[in-house]
């Protein structure tokens, strides 16, 4: 039997275990009940979800949670490379990979469109049967058409990868049903009192601030250790940007280093 586990990511940067199903098959059918069922006890459908790219599970979540943006996981996606590109491009497949990393790393739309074109040009890929079907689902793993959906900082389902690792160490394949779940309460238990301790870690931290600025000094009360270090990357990199005039109307914000450049 396969074990479905569900996971998001809480304001501490730690993973958070929602629900976990045994599931007999990987049918459709198998699948829309899930989804039903995990929105039913959740009370409402997630903002985000991320998934391989299993057709049926992806159907499903297209029908019972109809408002949710499906994201497929790049380390899924690039897995497959070996097998599709590797004998085609030879001695051009390293170089493949860098450039698709390249790629992926793009957060503007039409820059993405633009060197997706010319890459797929210089390695010849226009009639690959792969990489059409990359770009017609790119809507689900392009961070350029993501921008707009949070997903905590994941991308890929390595968390779900972990924590089912993890639990395992709490089951054997010797476990009958009840001895399973009470093993899983176990595992779920763990995690909480990990949590707590973060939690206790947190509260009693000192201070970080890496300026004068009240914004920081304000933003360091209300977030947690986690979130605050993210804000700290942001804020200092917004230090790095000039909002410059092009006319009354119109202006432009511009990086240091291609004000030096121009």
């Amino acid at each position: 039997m396969s074990f479905g586990i569900f996971i998001g990511i809480d304001n501490h940067g730690r993973t958070i275990l929602f629900g976990c199903a045994l599931l007999r098959n990987e049918t459709i059918t198998t699948f829309h009940w899930l989804m039903k069922t995990f929105v039913t006890l959740m009370k409402k459908p997630p903002l985000t979800i991320i998934t391989d790219q299993d057709p049926w599970m992806t159907q499903a979540i297209a029908l019972e949670m109809p408002t949710t943006k499906h994201a497929f996981c790049i380390w899924h996606i690039t897995s497959k490379f070996s097998g599709w590109f590797t004998a085609l491009l030879r001695d051009q497949y390293v170089n493949w990979c860098a450039e698709f990393y390249g790629l992926y790393k793009l957060d503007n739309i039409d820059e993405f469109e633009r060197e997706w074109l010319l890459v797929i040009s210089k390695f010849n890929l226009e009639d690959n049967k792969h990489i059409r079907g990359l770009y017609e689902i790119k809507r689900n793993w392009v961070p350029a058409y993501l921008r707009d959906y949070f997903f905590g900082g994941m991308t890929t389902t390595g968390r779900c990868e972990s924590i089912n690792s993890f639990v395992k160490h709490f089951t054997s394949s010797r476990s009958c049903l009840t001895q399973l779940i009470k093993q899983i309460d176990l595992a779920v238990e763990d995690i909480g009192q990990s949590q707590f301790r973060q939690v206790m870690l947190d509260t009693y931290r000192g201070s970080c601030l890496r300026s004068l600025s009240p914004l920081e000094e304000q933003v360091h009360k209300m977030f947690t250790a986690f979130s605050f270090k993210k804000f700290q990357e942001e804020f200092e990199r917004a230090s790095q940007y000039r909002v410059c005039e092009e006319n009354n109307s119109v202006f432009i914000v511009q990086h240091y280093k291609e004000l030096h450049t121009q």
